[in-house]
C-alpha cells in the first residue's frame, strides 16, 4: 500500500497497550496492560467544541482525534500513550477505530491531563 498523504503529518509517537491477563508468580491471575505497539507514528489533534450557548461561565470543551496507520489494530478501550513532537507525553484510551483505505480516526478520551 503506497504511504498516504496523510501519514506524511504524523509527527507524533505511540505506544499501544491492551488490557489481558497475566498470572504472575504466586500464580494470581490479573489483568494488566501489555505492549502490542511500540513507536508507531501518528497524529494526535484537538478540536474546541463550541460551548457559547451556555448560560454560565463558558467551559472549554475539546475532542480529540488519534490518526496512524491502517494496518494497525486497535482496540475500543486500548490504552496509547502519545509522545509529541516537542517530548511531552500524553496518555489516551481508544475508542471505536473508524478505518480507511489510507488511515484510520479513532476517538480518543483524555487519560492524563486535564
Amino acid at each position: 500500500m503506497p504511504i498516504s498523504i496523510i501519514s506524511s503529518t504524523y509527527y507524533d509517537i505511540m505506544n499501544v497497550y491492551r488490557l489481558s491477563d497475566t498470572v504472575d508468580s504466586y500464580n494470581i491471575s490479573t489483568q494488566d496492560y501489555i505492549l502490542t505497539y511500540e513507536d508507531e507514528a501518528c497524529a494526535l489533534s484537538q478540536k474546541t467544541l463550541d460551548t457559547s450557548n451556555k448560560e454560565t461561565v463558558e467551559e472549554i470543551v475539546n475532542q480529540h482525534k488519534l490518526f496512524c496507520s491502517p494496518t494497525l489494530t486497535i482496540l475500543a478501550g486500548d490504552k496509547i500513550v502519545v509522545t509529541k513532537l516537542n517530548g511531552t507525553t500524553q496518555t489516551v484510551y481508544a475508542g471505536e477505530p473508524m478505518p480507511y483505505q489510507t488511515h484510520q480516526e479513532i476517538m480518543v478520551r483524555r487519560g492524563d491531563w486535564s
